[in-house]
């Protein structure tokens, strides 16, 4: 299995408009995913803003199913660039 890390920060003012589009958009979407197993999306409880979506999925092949060829990279949504001031992904092999 694939553990996929994915962190954001959100540029100041748009905290609420990204978490909702977390919220509303992008879990909606995974979930309707084949091959995905768990989707897990938080937000920090330390001082800060970053937002976190943890995703396990069966196989690399279920992961570039869904974010393609660079799946090794942040996937980002139609209006999200307005929204982010930094994005990261790790992905992790399960053992």
């Amino acid at each position: 299995m694939i553990i996929r890390v994915f962190r954001a920060t959100p540029r100041p003012g748009c905290e609420g408009d990204y978490e909702r589009m977390i919220r509303e958009e992008s879990t909606d979407l995974m979930r309707s995913q084949k091959g995905l197993v768990a989707l897990y999306a938080g937000a920090r409880l330390e001082p800060g803003n970053e937002l976190v979506m943890v995703s396990l999925w069966e196989d690399e092949e279920s992961v570039a199913g869904f974010f393609g060829p660079q799946w090794h990279s942040p996937m980002v949504l139609a209006g999200e660039e307005e929204l982010v001031a930094q994005t990261e992904v790790a992905n992790y092999q399960s053992w």
